[in-house]
C-alpha cells in the first residue's frame, strides 16, 4: 500500500535537486549586459576631421547601437547637422552583398561601406529592389562624390567617384535632396567602427 506521504516527498526532493543544480551553476541564467556609459561612449567619438571648422563631437550616450535578434546593429552617424542610423559593411562579403535583396530602406537608415583603403569603388544596382542615392566620403570623412537617384534598372551600370573614398553611403533616392547634403559635409560616427588607422 502506498504512503499518503509518498507523493509530497517526491515534490521535496525535486524542489532539492532543482535548487542545487541553480546555486551550483548547473543551470545558466542569461546574463544582461550594461550600456556604455555616456562617458565611455563620447571619449570613443570622432569627427575624423581636426579642422576647428568641423562639427561637434555628439554624445550617443546609451544608444551607440541597437540589436535584435533579426536585425543588424544600427549605428549613430552624422552628416553635417543631420543624423542618420546606418548599418556597417567592413568585409568583403558584406561589401558584395550591401543592399542586394533587401525589400527596403526606411528614410534616415542606411548601408555604410568601410573599405581597408581609399579608392574609387564602383556600385552597381545588381539585384536591388528600390532607388538609393550613394554619397562617397575621403578618409577624412568629409563627403567628396554624390550620385542621387540610382534606380534598379540602372544595372549593370557602375557608378565611381571622381576622387578616391574610404566610406560609401547608401541612403534612400530622396535623401540627399530632402536633407540639403553637399560636398565637403563632415561625417561623425564613434570611432569603434573605424578600421586601426583612422582611430584617434
Amino acid at each position: 500500500m502506498k504512503s499518503k506521504f509518498q507523493l509530497p516527498l517526491v515534490l521535496v526532493a525535486l524542489l532539492v535537486v532543482l535548487l542545487w543544480c541553480h546555486y551550483s551553476g548547473r543551470i545558466d541564467e542569461p546574463s544582461v549586459e550594461s550600456p556604455p556609459s555616456v562617458a565611455e561612449t563620447a571619449t570613443n567619438q570622432s569627427s575624423l576631421s581636426t579642422n576647428s571648422d568641423s562639427p561637434p563631437k555628439v554624445d550617443f550616450g546609451t544608444v551607440a547601437h541597437k540589436l535584435s535578434q533579426d536585425k543588424e546593429p544600427l549605428v549613430p552617424i552624422y552628416l553635417g547637422d543631420k543624423s542618420f542610423r546606418v548599418t556597417i559593411a567592413d568585409s568583403r562579403a558584406e561589401w558584395i552583398k550591401g543592399l542586394s535583396g533587401s525589400p527596403r530602406l526606411p528614410f534616415g537608415e542606411g548601408k555604410l561601406f568601410i573599405f581597408d583603403e581609399s579608392g574609387k569603388y564602383g556600385i552597381w544596382m545588381k539585384d536591388m529592389l528600390f532607388a538609393i542615392d550613394i554619397i562617397w566620403l575621403n578618409e577624412a570623412g568629409k563627403i567628396v562624390y554624390i550620385a542621387p537617384n540610382i534606380v534598379p534598372e540602372s544595372f549593370p551600370e557602375v557608378f565611381r567617384p571622381s576622387k578616391e573614398a574610404r566610406f560609401v553611403l547608401e541612403v534612400p533616392a530622396g535623401t540627399v535632396s530632402d536633407t540639403g547634403l553637399s560636398l565637403n559635409d563632415q561625417m561623425v560616427i564613434d570611432s569603434f567602427y573605424l578600421p586601426e588607422d583612422l582611430r584617434r
